[in-house]
């Protein structure tokens, strides 16, 4: 738990160096919404494991680098609000950072197709009655991403992809206890691993992103 909380604060800073050194000419802008499904192995520390279908969708910000300029790279960050089902009772609200790294195989007036790498950093809880659970999480993801340029400032922007998230956390749970005749309390470490195909919609604003800006 505590090398995945230093691993998500060195990406948190690395994340909060990269925006304003790019933010010259860049695309801002909403996905909505985003969709995955997939499935979920969880694990407690007592050894009990189980599978578990699993989908989500959700709602976010979205800056891009490079949406319709020519050139090689471009860094996409998602902010986002997700509400995800695990098969409870209730839904867990997550909150989750996504660092995409692209890199342009099509480029022209109209359309920029890319590909890369995406690191996703979430925070995720869940409570009913008798039960609070949250959890922290690291993902991968391969993203494949195509940018369609409607004149000089808007972009509609596609993006699949499958994710693999891994998340570590605890669970507080209360339950009746039949044979002595009150209620007991027990906390559980647990762990899962996501596995979900996903596609998020942005619409992205453009700031002196323009195709014929030559790098």
């Amino acid at each position: 738990m505590q090398k995945l909380a230093r691993y998500t604060l060195a990406l948190v800073v690395i994340t909060l160096f990269l925006v304003p050194q790019s933010s010259q000419a860049t695309g801002l802008g909403l996905y909505l919404p985003s969709w995955g499904n997939g499935s979920s192995t969880i694990t407690y520390d007592y050894d009990d494991e189980f599978d578990r279908d699993l989908s989500h969708v959700g709602i976010g910000f979205v800056l891009d680098t490079r949406v319709a300029r020519q050139g090689v790279f471009n860094y996409r960050l998602h902010l986002g609000f997700e509400s995800a089902d695990y098969q409870r009772i209730e839904k867990f609200s997550r909150f989750a950072i996504d660092n995409t790294f692209g890199f342009g195989v099509v480029q022209s007036r109209v359309l920029r197709l890319w590909l890369g790498p995406s690191i996703r950093l979430a925070y995720q809880s869940y409570s009913d009655e008798y039960s609070e659970l949250s959890a922290f999480g690291f993902g991968l993801a391969p993203v494949l991403g195509m940018n369609f340029n409607i004149g000089n400032v808007l972009s509609i922007c596609p993006e699949i992809g499958f994710r693999f998230t891994f998340f570590e956390g605890s669970e507080s749970s209360e339950y009746y206890d039949s044979y002595y005749g009150y209620y007991d309390y027990y906390d559980a470490d647990v762990r899962s691993v996501d596995r979900q195909f996903f596609i998020n919609l942005a619409i992205l604003f453009r700031i002196g992103d323009v195709f014929d800006d030559f790098f």
